[in-house]
């Protein structure tokens, strides 16, 4: 059974604060890299730009893509047309801005599923958006946060390729402590909760689950100097242990890529197994940013579908028009453990950031 004293008593603190004692709650700075965006997110970290007010719009998206996949023996398996809304917003509660509400509604009847077919080419026309992810977050003393409802998971810096999927979510709670000068770690969280691949998107269908627990994370972070990051973690998730190890350096002026990205997991016990992922990244225009990498998966996880168990080769792309505006297209060559697993997969997709129009809006 999850608990229930953690959020109570984080709330009290959090209510009752001095507002001259501001926590400093500014997290690891989000990764720049494609493979690094999150549901939702049409431009990198580094380019986003989030007006900060009583009422918060982090992520406000529409878009559309083109979505291909064969089999190995080149049977075309799906060719149709997605298309996606997403809405994440933060509700600051005090005015120290100590406790807050988080809400993000996305497409996708699945855990692994993040997007709804059009009508056009192969699949049913979908429609259902979810609100996915509803939490308390509150902080009761300087850099300590406490999370408790429907939270997304936490990745360091490992992605959803050895990782759970980004359309993922968890029912539960999450303290998170970040005080570098004290600790040696930047950053170290703890999460306890119900993760099931079968669970339904919508936060309150899976409400009951606040009381279950099947799932516990440990993580770690770290900065090393000012253009690298490490983290490690890990996982138990019904009965099965994993442990993940991810480290990213930024590499600018280098001629081949001016990011790196490796992780890697172990899957522990009777279906044990490994995996890892490299991954660079090049900007070749201020509007173009362009990426490759090799990906093995030792077996199907609740990992992203664009990385099935076998090795896979793959590319992305990020072409920036404006704020507003991007275009994104990634190539995936998976050669499966079975040869009716391998596949080649196309997505091209145009995305439409709201948040610059809703910024306007924005309470303070």
């Amino acid at each position: 059974m999850t608990s229930f004293g953690l959020p109570a008593l984080a709330l009290a603190a959090a209510l009752g604060t001095d507002g001259n004692d501001t926590a400093d709650s500014e997290k690891t700075p989000g990764t720049s890299m494609i493979i690094g965006m999150k549901s939702g997110e049409t431009h990198l970290a580094s380019e986003r730009e989030t007006k900060e007010g009583r009422l918060t719009v982090e992520v406000a998206t529409l878009a559309v893509r083109y979505h291909f996949t064969a089999t190995g023996e080149d049977a075309v398996h799906t060719e149709n047309a997605q298309h996606l809304q997403a809405l994440k917003a933060r509700l600051r509660l005090s005015e120290t801005g100590r406790l807050n509400v988080h809400a993000g509604i996305f497409p996708g009847a699945r855990f692994l599923s993040g997007w709804n077919n059009t009508g056009w080419g192969t699949g049913e026309t979908g429609l259902g958006v979810y609100l996915k992810q509803l939490y308390l977050s509150a902080e009761p003393a300087h850099g300590v946060e406490v999370q408790w409802g429907g939270l997304a998971v936490d990745y360091g810096e490992s992605t959803e390729v050895t990782s759970y999927d980004y359309d993922g979510y968890i029912t539960g709670e999450r303290a998170t402590f970040r005080h570098s000068e004290r600790l040696f770690f930047d950053e170290i969280s703890l999460s306890l909760g119900y993760l099931s691949g079968s669970e339904p998107p919508g936060f309150f269908d899976r409400l009951e689950r606040l009381n279950d627990v099947n799932y516990g994370h440990l993580l770690v972070l770290k900065s090393v100097g000012r253009r690298a990051r490490v983290s490690a973690d890990y996982t138990r998730h019904s009965g099965t242990n994993a442990f993940r190890q991810a480290a990213h350096a930024e590499t600018p002026g280098f001629l081949l890529v001016d990011a790196l990205r490796f992780e890697s997991y172990e899957r522990v016990g009777g279906d044990g197994g490994y995996g890892y992922n490299i991954y660079g990244q090049k900007r070749l225009h201020s509007r173009l940013s362009v990426g490759a990498g090799y990906a093995r998966i030792g077996r199907n996880l609740l990992n992203s579908d664009r990385f099935p168990a076998g090795t896979s080769l793959y590319q992305n792309a990020l072409f920036i028009i404006n704020s507003e505006l991007s275009v994104m297209a990634a190539f995936t060559r998976t050669r499966g453990t079975l040869e009716a697993t391998s596949r080649t997969r196309l997505d091209v997709a145009l995305g439409v950031n709201l948040v610059p129009r809703l910024g306007a809006l924005v309470y303070r």
